[in-house]
């Protein structure tokens, strides 16, 4: 908004600086004929001789222009500042959220935990876990052939009898890339459920148009579906791709612009990084210090947070033990993830931790936004602005949204209280 009223003001006082100049040159290039004949000499008259073209004149014009275009620029930054007083005596701390200020409210996804589809004694365990999502899966975890449909219907009788408590409730359908029948078949079994998952999760999306055929595609199931509109809104499920290609990886940015539509049928709400199909896409050889994905993952993170929705990170397939695994989640939480994928129930732990905050922490962040309270109530009686410091650190902006993402990271119950 200020950037468009500067560039709004910058365009009239341009506008009024051409037609001034052009009065000028036209009155400049007035022939002496033609002012004759428009009116008498101005020795007839006793009047002293027009002068208007004379370049001590003109200059003279230029300066008094200067001054009157200075005196507008300074009217326009008075009402400038007095805007930004105005927004400084209204501001909170609740008003700048989070620091992905394009986020919305987004439920915790610090662990997402794959389950193969076609098993149901995997399912009825999953479900009694404290894990923040269960994903049943008709992808990789289940045999091609026969197997899927098998597996659609364990996923279908799962939904409607299976109590999965606080966790959020997904499926993985296949690629519609790699096998657009066996992908249709998928949409068409779960979204015709008797009961819906919460979120919908789709492998190697890697162009604008493989989401908008998964668009185009769910739009007709739901849409007959009783449950799909209440209270005239609808009612939209979850949507989670996944990034595991190169070309996924350059298109993410427009991926997310229209899958982030308002008015799409599936609410894109995360992207999950296949870092291991990535590698092998790129010719990467793979590490324990993942370092040939460093600049994937960044990607990842930087793209999801432009557009408000949760980046999640890489699966830590070496079951020996959670040490690794901890540290490898708690360096995802440090740049920016928002969860983790896991495989193994024994994974659920030590992730879950990585991606909250401590006590520490969170004391540390709710401190300091008090202190920043303070600060800014502070600000609207004698205009103070800017950082102000907090335990002997500097405290700027880009610090204070730093601690609101901690609160943010917390469970709702923390957050909700902060």
């Amino acid at each position: 908004k200020k950037l468009s009223r500067k560039a709004n003001a910058a365009k009239r006082r341009r506008q009024r600086l051409r037609e001034r100049k052009l009065n000028s040159q036209q009155n400049e290039h007035v022939s002496a004929p033609e002012l004759a004949e428009e009116e008498p000499e101005a020795s007839e008259l006793g009047e002293k001789p027009n002068n208007s073209n004379c370049p001590a004149v003109l200059l003279r014009q230029e300066l008094e222009l200067g001054a009157v275009v200075a005196m507008e620029e300074e009217e326009e930054r008075e009402e400038e500042r007095e805007r930004e007083r105005e927004e400084v005596r209204s501001i909170s701390p609740g008003k700048i959220y989070n620091g992905m200020r394009r986020a919305r409210f987004l439920k915790p996804r610090r662990a997402w935990l794959f389950m193969p589809g076609g098993r149901m004694r995997f399912i009825e365990k999953a479900a009694s876990l404290d894990v923040d999502v269960v994903c049943m899966d008709l992808e990789d975890g289940v045999p091609d052939g026969e197997a899927k449909a098998e597996a659609r219907a364990t996923i279908r009788s799962a939904l409607e009898t299976l109590n999965f408590g606080r966790s959020d409730v997904a499926v993985r359908i296949n690629s519609p890339r790699l096998d657009e029948k066996v992908a249709r078949d998928d949409l068409e079994a779960v979204l015709s459920a008797p009961v819906l998952p919460q979120t919908l999760a789709v492998p190697k999306v890697d162009t604008v148009d493989e989401l908008e055929w998964l668009l185009a595609s769910a739009e007709p199931i739901l849409s007959s579906r009783s449950d799909y509109a209440k209270d005239g809104e609808r009612h939209r499920l979850g949507l989670v791709p996944m990034c595991e290609s190169p070309l996924g990886l350059l298109n993410l940015d427009r991926i997310l612009a229209a899958g982030t539509n308002p008015q799409a049928v599936l609410d894109l709400q995360a992207v999950i990084f296949g870092g291991d199909d990535y590698a092998a896409e790129v010719g990467a050889v793979r590490s324990e210090s993942n370092e040939e994905l460093l600049m994937a993952r960044q990607t990842v993170v930087a793209t999801c947070r432009a557009f408000g929705v949760q980046p999640l990170d890489i699966v830590h397939i070496d079951l020996s033990g959670t040490d690794k695994l901890f540290q490898e989640a708690l360096q995802g939480a440090s740049w920016g993830f928002a969860g983790k994928q896991i495989i193994h129930p024994s994974q659920i732990e030590p992730v879950q931790k990585a991606f909250t905050p401590t006590p520490e922490e969170l004391s540390y962040a709710r401190e300091l936004l008090e202190a920043f309270e303070k600060h800014y109530s502070a600000a609207a009686d004698d205009d103070r602005k800017g950082a102000f410091t907090f335990r002997g650190k500097m405290i700027d902006t880009p610090t204070v949204l730093i601690a609101q993402n901690v609160i943010a990271r917390a469970d709702p119950s923390a957050a909700s209280s902060s």
